[in-house]
């Protein structure tokens, strides 16, 4: 007679995650949102609508610009800073920040963009003023790595990549490889 023993049983974990589309605040959803006298931005009603469908453990929205814009300059890239309030109004908690415009204004418009996130209690995954970064989340017991990267950067920021080496990553298979070796040295599941 051989007992044996059961393997144990692996823990069972479980995560919701939202993530919008590509979150694009053009000049013209940006000049409707202005205020009558043409000192702030009121865009809380842009994403109200998306309000019952972000209700995850994580509820990611990949930004295409910046949030270093304000009412006397705002563009399709430039979005006011505002937008953040908004997004997180709407129930967003992450904002990932890989995109092809996301050095068009050099290190000091991505330091604008991740400190009115953070001001308006968003986190921010894929990359940060220090350095490419990548997101480790713990949800339900389980830690999440959320890896970014980007394909190519617009021209103007090739030009500003040289003042911020290391502040995104651009995608290649190698490198995702390392990476999802090191998140899983990290924790991640």
């Amino acid at each position: 007679y051989e007992q044996t023993t059961a393997p144990a049983a692996l823990p069972s974990y479980t995560l919701k995650l939202t993530v919008s589309g590509m979150v694009n605040i053009r000049t013209g959803i940006s000049s409707s949102a202005l205020s009558d006298d043409k000192t702030s931005f009121q865009l809380n009603d842009v994403f109200s609508s998306l309000t019952p469908y972000i209700h995850a453990d994580i509820n990611l929205a990949p930004l295409e610009g910046l949030l270093n814009g304000n009412a006397e300059k705002y563009s399709n890239i430039q979005y006011p800073g505002e937008s953040a309030a908004a997004l997180s109004a709407a129930g967003f908690d992450t904002l990932l920040l890989n995109h092809e415009h996301a050095l068009d204004y050099g290190l000091d418009g991505l330091s604008k963009t991740i400190s009115a996130a953070k001001t308006a209690g968003l986190s921010c995954a894929g990359i940060t003023a220090e350095g490419a970064k990548d997101k480790i989340f713990s949800v339900n017991g389980m830690k999440v790595a959320m890896l970014a990267y980007v394909d190519a950067l617009s021209s103007r920021g090739k030009e500003n990549v040289k003042d911020a080496p290391g502040a995104v990553v651009l995608y290649d298979l190698s490198q995702v490889e390392k990476d999802v070796a090191a998140a899983k040295k990290a924790g991640a599941s």
